[in-house]
């Protein structure tokens, strides 16, 4: 090239020029320019990797003379930059492709004998703090052939990481150690061996919230310990009788229990099988139930200081009863057993304290019970990778939140939640968020943000296999669509949870947003039709309607921050087939529940339809809950505008504007 005229020209040597092809001709045309020494050192660092520490490039290398110059001139040439780092002098490959292009220059026999160099040098120089470069010696022993040391330091390297909380880090650790196993050992391999890779594998599953997986590997590991889970029926059911029946028995009769110190073989089995039932409470709450009592009345043989979480272990064991709404009865008994049992200072097992407690206070309905948030708790659980109870805990006091009305401090939880599963990349944190965001939108009708964040978790948990999460996240976007009126894309909604309930056993709170919707649904299909003079309302609907909204109120008494809207829809069922007395009732208990509880959200609504229906059919003399229907439509107002419910100020304004 040359100037002229001010611009640049090309000049006739340009048909001389010999330009790289690659990259990597650049890269190591540059390399060739170095001396053989240099060139023999570079090859040694790349084998390190592409960052070395200086002491184990000076361990590594052959060569010792002029080794601090070279690396020098390595700097100059912009193949190489110095940074400290753990408190040692360290150098980097200024580009990866440098240190990859050099490393695939070396002879596969000389990588394989500078790696087992390098893997021997990181054990003498840092010898005192090994625990750091686990996972580098397996790295090192693997590409070295040595399969024996690269297991050792995998299973190594996957424990240390376990106890950092980066379990995404120990699942490649524990998982290439179980290839090399097998494949070093075959049908030879020790099943002791394999079932500790694999409890080790699970643990890392549920840490990162992949609990399918997860699953599949507890089983494995908990059969070499004898533990064996029926297929059949009628042993299933024989076997959980007998343990609820052991259970009930020593939480009732002190004298069955025992109080002897655990071996660590029994104390890994509870901690196994807790872990695994923990699972199984996102994948199949049936499943968890059942299982749960295979193992539980263990629990009264022990003396449940000496196995790690013990207490807290038989303290969650209570919030079953809440969580399945089987009975909240027997859950007070189990928490003021274990409260018996003294307070405890470590997070963990204040979190599961306070779990049972807050699922009983809010699932029972007994509200005056539930105490105020406590945020430090979540935050120190979380800091310590207790996810799935801290997520638990922030989710159920945001059901109860949702139903006070409070939108900014429903809104302050999904934060917590989305944070936690960022930070530790949690797919049950990811799942719970898109699920209870989407709650929160739905309740406070802001319908378009709440689809957008339904479609997502939706796409997620069905790639993840949180079938309960994705069935909910229908039945609310199945909600949303009703309420936009788009009622063919609703049918179609609802049937694919429909399939999705009959796939799995579902705890009545998540069954909750299913029947409700359901009830929505066919409502306002009655509704329409009848509007539309269509000849009235359906026999067959009604039947199927009616029947539907004795469900959603017999459920509800599981779940009761549903039972206002349970008793409100039953109520306009019976008002639209002609028993105004029956609707008055349940409008009337719907309110009752309502004040009783301070679901203000609720309680907008039912005055709202209570009013609306009245002023419809000229029904000036009916009264419910002692008001008119003018009165009631006026109470609805207040209760809209107190919790900033957009949506049902604009239905407010056409209502009354067509009155």
């Amino acid at each position: 090239m040359e100037v002229r005229g001010g611009e640049f020209h090309v000049t006739e040597k340009i048909d001389s020029v010999e330009v790289p092809e690659t990259i990597n001709e650049v890269l190591m045309g540059r390399m060739d320019k170095l001396d053989e020494a240099t060139r023999s050192l570079l090859r040694t660092a790349s084998v390190i990797g592409r960052n070395f520490f200086y002491k184990i490039l000076a361990e590594v290398n052959e060569r010792t003379d002029s080794l601090d110059s070279r690396l020098e001139h390595l700097k100059q040439t912009q193949l190489i930059m110095e940074r400290r780092r753990m408190d040692e002098l360290e150098y980097l490959f200024k580009h990866a492709l440098a240190q990859e292009a050099v490393y695939e220059s070396i002879l596969l026999k000389t990588r394989k004998r500078l790696h087992l160099r390098t893997a021997a040098a990181i054990e003498s120089v840092f010898a005192d703090r090994l625990h750091e470069f686990y996972g580098m010696l397996a790295l090192h022993y693997s590409k070295g052939e040595d399969l024996g040391q690269a297991e050792t330091y995998l299973v190594k390297a996957g424990e240390e990481a376990l106890k950092s909380s980066a379990s995404s880090e120990a699942l490649n650790y524990f998982k290439e150690a179980l290839r090399i196993y097998r494949g070093q050992h075959g049908s030879a391999a020790e099943a002791g061996q394999i079932a500790m890779l694999e409890k080790n594998i699970a643990v890392a599953l549920f840490n990162k919230g992949q609990y399918v997986e997860a699953d599949e590997y507890f089983s494995r590991a908990l059969a070499f310990y004898g533990e064996i889970f029926p297929r059949r029926r009628f042993a299933i059911a024989a076997k959980f009788a007998l343990g609820l029946t052991r259970y009930l028995l020593k939480l009732y009769l002190p004298p069955l229990r025992r109080r002897r110190k655990p071996s660590a073989r029994e104390s890994e089995i509870i901690n196994l099988l807790y872990k695994k039932n923990t699972a199984l409470i996102i994948l199949n709450s049936k499943r968890m139930f059942i299982e749960s009592f295979y193992w539980l009345p263990r629990l009264f043989n022990f003396d449940l200081k000496e196995i790690e979480n013990g207490v807290g272990i038989l303290s969650m064991s209570g919030a079953a009863f809440s969580y399945g709404g089987l009975s909240f009865r027997l859950s007070r008994k189990v928490y003021d057993y274990v409260k018996q049992m003294g307070e405890y200072e470590d997070v963990r097992t204040r979190l599961y304290f306070k779990v049972p407690e807050e699922l009983l206070a809010v699932f029972s309905g007994a509200w005056e019970d539930v105490k105020e948030f406590d945020r430090e708790l979540v935050d120190e659980n979380i800091k310590i990778g207790e996810l799935f109870y801290a997520t638990g805990y922030v989710m159920t006091h945001g059901y109860y939140l949702i139903a006070r009305g409070n939108f900014a401090l429903s809104m302050e939880l999904t934060e917590i939640i989305e944070n936690a599963a960022s930070m530790y990349e949690n797919d049950n944190a990811r799942a719970a968020f898109y699920w209870y965001k989407t709650q929160v939108l739905v309740n406070f009708s802001m319908l378009g943000q709440a689809l957008e964040v339904a479609e997502k978790g939706i796409a997620f948990t069905r790639k993840k296999g949180f079938k309960p999460y994705l069935f909910s996240l229908h039945a609310f976007k199945a909600r949303i669509e009703i309420l936009q009126g788009r009622l063919s894309a609703a049918e179609s909604t609802l049937k694919n949870a429909e399939i999705l309930e009959g796939e799995i056993e579902i705890a009545p709170y998540i069954l909750n947003t299913y029947l409700l919707a359901r009830l929505l649904y066919n409502l306002t299909v009655m509704e329409a039709g009848a509007i539309e003079g269509e000849g009235g309302i359906p026999a067959g609907l009604r039947r199927k309607t009616r029947r539907l909204a004795r469900r959603a109120v017999r459920n509800s008494r599981k779940s009761a921050a549903d039972i206002p809207e349970a008793c409100k829809m039953r109520g306009v069922l019976e008002w639209m087939t002609g028993r105004r007395q029956t609707a008055r009732r349940w409008w009337e208990k719907s309110l009752s529940e309502g004040k009783r509880m301070g679901t203000r959200l609720e309680l907008g609504r039912v005055y709202m339809e209570a009013g609306k229906r009245m002023s419809a059919a000229g029904a000036a003399r009916f009264r419910v809950d002692g008001l008119d229907a003018g009165a009631c439509l006026q109470k609805a107002r207040k209760f809209f505008q107190e919790c900033g419910l957009q949506f049902e100020l604009v239905r407010w304004s056409e209502e009354t504007a067509a009155d």
